[in-house]
């Protein structure tokens, strides 16, 4: 499927059912999800999320196991998976070294003598000055060059709050074809949950002054290669507009969901963010209303219903909602919350505002607010209601 720039191949989305642990019923593997957590929460067994109660369920298991020493591995609820590798020091040293192994038996090179490739240096030239060391939440440090790959690093650790021993600088290296010769391509970041190759760019409303016509050919040429070799997802990251990631990073959590976790499954998800427009506040209330109607269909937002989006009052109305209990409140926040963290993390406009009362018998309509002189400093996004539906909104 192509959408203007951005050229998408996702297999078909899994529709089989399967039988709740606790009960009769069939259901999709998300809804199933939702069921369990609504339904037999008081089922669900310590230290365990319905999540995790479903993972085991499809992939038949009940512990991770390292894939190294096979010991136990622990569950990583925001990956929605078991670790592959243990807390051992020596696991992590020999995943490590198997990875060399790799890249030296493919390409007959170490990752030091990548670093030292001609056309990386020249990029490491052209942003010493705003290159340096980032300090993830879990006290890991990963290497950055330039204020692009800082800001992505930086949303990784707090918007997906990856572990950053999952995260890798520089990335695989691919082999690809350009005038005739073989070339190395070598990557930005590796996020190994995901089996997911980034690329950081600048140049949609940064072009440099680079001879365009044939950095594009090559960039084309690049990305056909990872594409034809169908052995990672892929995505183009241009101008830190994190929406599609969002929503990419999302999708594959879904997908691998019903794959094991020694398996690195890859399912062949390009993205390339090239887009060069703002979109106005009409489409950034489509977005919503369209993240609204999954929730419904997870059974989450119910007290909400779409109407026809239409303006007025300086907003762009999208769905009216009747609070019936305390944890339609809840729910609500989380919503606003993450949709406005999507619009002000990408090339979204407006923000959806908090209501004034919030509380059960309250009825209201949701819309995005047309905003003043770019006037953001009021806007209710929360960290903690972001990660509520993060899990179920795709």
């Amino acid at each position: 499927m192509t959408n203007g720039n951005e050229i998408i191949k996702i297999q078909p989305k899994y529709t089989k059912k399967y039988k709740c642990p606790y009960c009769e019923k069939r259901l999709e593997r998300n809804k199933l999800i939702t069921h369990v957590d609504r339904t037999h929460e008081d089922m669900i067994p310590e230290g365990y999320s319905s999540t995790r109660v479903i993972f085991n369920l499809i992939n038949k298991k009940t512990n991770g196991s390292c894939v190294i020493c096979r010991r136990e591995t622990p569950w990583d609820e925001s990956k929605a998976r078991y670790d592959r590798i243990c807390n051992r020091k020596t696991c992590k040293e020999a995943y490590i070294k198997q990875t060399a192994d790799r890249l030296y038996k493919k390409h007959g090179k170490t990752k030091e003598d990548f670093l030292n490739d001609p056309e990386f240096q020249n990029k490491m030239l052209q942003n010493r000055s705003i290159s340096g060391k980032y300090k993830f939440q879990d006290g890991g440090v990963l290497s950055y060059v330039g204020s692009y790959e800082k800001a992505f690093l930086s949303f990784m650790d707090n918007f997906f709050h990856i572990k950053s021993s999952d995260l890798t600088a520089p990335g695989p290296v691919i082999d690809y074809q350009f005038n005739g010769k073989t070339h190395q391509w070598i990557t930005d970041y590796y996020y190994e949950p995901y089996n997911l190759v980034f690329d950081i760019k600048d140049g949609g409303d940064n072009p440099n002054t680079r001879n365009m016509e044939e950095y594009r050919k090559k960039q084309l040429a690049k990305e056909k290669a990872i594409k034809d070799q169908k052995q990672y997802n892929y995505i183009r990251l241009t101008d830190n507009r994190f929406d599609q990631m969002i929503q990419l990073m999302l999708e594959l959590k879904e997908n691998l969901m019903e794959a094991p976790h020694q398996t690195v499954r890859t399912i062949h998800i390009t993205r390339i963010n090239e887009v060069n427009n703002i979109l106005d506040y009409k489409e950034t209330a489509e977005m919503a209303r369209k993240k609204l109607l999954l929730l419904r269909q997870q059974n989450r937002m119910l007290f909400c219903r779409m109407i026809d989006i239409h303006t007025d009052d300086n907003e762009w109305k999208f769905a009216i909602y009747k609070i019936t209990k305390e944890t339609d409140i809840d729910e609500l926040r989380h919503f606003i919350a993450f949709i406005n963290q999507i619009i002000h993390s990408s090339i979204y406009v407006g923000s959806i505002e908090i209501p004034a009362e919030l509380e059960v018998g309250k009825s209201g309509i949701l819309g995005i607010k047309i905003e003043e002189n770019d006037n953001i400093s009021n806007i209710y996004i929360n960290e903690s209601d972001i990660e509520y539906f993060a899990k179920y909104i795709l």
